[in-house]
């Protein structure tokens, strides 16, 4: 509703309409990924503003969290030692790329080093080819992809259990959009890794830039009344704005993604209602804890550790299998 009703379904915004014309019933929405920004939104737009929150599995214990400061033209080659370790080079991993033109060069770069990986989006062949893609990335025809370039709309569609490594080329447009990304990893439970690359050196402020430019042609081309396209880009800006606070914040990566979603830590005692919602719909049993929980939290002396070093440690320090 909040992040695609505007351009995409704007029926979504009337929901509140129509709920008010059916006499305001009681009702019970659900949202795949929203932090407490776009919560409240979402709630405003029903008429619901007093609702109770509940929010579920934004904690993924068993994904090691890490960014790395690193320059564009610096990047491909840092994937292509990834992807060379030997704990990935027949593991699933997935790169994650914010237009064709940087999964075009990407592509090109990582074949001059010995690496051919296909890329997975909208405008590739025909859909019995990309049909084809999928099912060998997930193992169901020959020869089998244990490595994909994907745009980060179309990775969305990848829902393969023994992903080991997303790799992020930049941040994405919004903290809910990287949470259902690198969220790709690491679904059957065991140790994964999620990189992501953030700026550094000369040229530093690219990456936003480039994420603005796309919001603004979003906006532009929305079909929306000038007040509503500007606020639709307020929006867009803002949650461009919270992800890189939080990807250059000193503090626990993890638990500043997790207080997006679900606010700070505050014991208290739940109503009735809550209760009966958490025996019906949540499932999870206590979160099997691992060792490692994102860069922050680990010692890491940067002058001495290379990325792909730093990343086999992770599943040298892992609790089990």
């Amino acid at each position: 509703m909040d992040a695609w009703g505007r351009d995409f379904r704007p029926e979504y915004g009337r929901l509140g309409e129509v709920r008010k014309n059916l006499g305001s019933p009681p009702v019970l929405a659900f949202t795949a990924t929203a932090g407490q920004a776009m919560q409240k939104r979402i709630l405003s737009s029903l008429g619901i503003e007093d609702a109770e929150v509940f929010v579920r599995g934004v904690d993924r214990p068993n994904i090691a969290l890490i960014r790395w400061a690193t320059a564009p033209s610096a990047r491909h080659n840092e994937i292509a030692a990834l992807l060379r370790l030997p704990v990935f080079a027949a593991r699933k991993a997935m790169i994650f790329v914010p237009t064709a033109r940087i999964a075009q060069e990407l592509q090109a770069d990582l074949r001059n080093n010995g690496l051919e990986i296909p890329f997975y989006h909208s405008k590739l062949g025909n859909e019995w080819e990309r049909q084809e893609l999928l099912k060998r990335f997930q193992g169901e025809s020959r020869p089998v992809v244990n490595h994909i370039i994907c745009t980060n709309a179309f990775g969305m569609g990848l829902d393969v259990p023994d992903v080991r490594l997303a790799v992020h080329w930049q941040q994405p447009a919004s903290v809910e959009d990287y949470l259902q990304e690198f969220g790709r990893v690491g679904r059957d439970g065991k140790q994964s890794v999620a990189v992501t690359f953030t700026e550094s050196g000369r040229g530093a402020g690219r990456d936003v830039g480039l994420l603005r430019f796309m919001a603004e042609k979003t906006a532009n081309g929305s079909g929306l009344d000038e007040f509503a396209a500007r606020s639709m880009l307020r929006q867009r800006f803002s949650q461009i704005e919270d992800l890189t606070a939080l990807l250059g914040s000193k503090d626990c990566f993890r638990m500043g993604l997790i207080e997006y979603f679900e606010g700070p830590k505050v014991i208290s005692r739940q109503s009735l209602g809550m209760r009966i919602l958490n025996w019906a719909f949540s499932k999870e049993s206590a979160p099997r804890r691992f060792r490692y929980c994102c860069d922050a939290c680990v010692a890491l002396d940067r002058q001495h550790e290379t990325l792909p070093d730093h990343v086999t440690s992770v599943f040298a320090k892992r609790v089990g299998g």
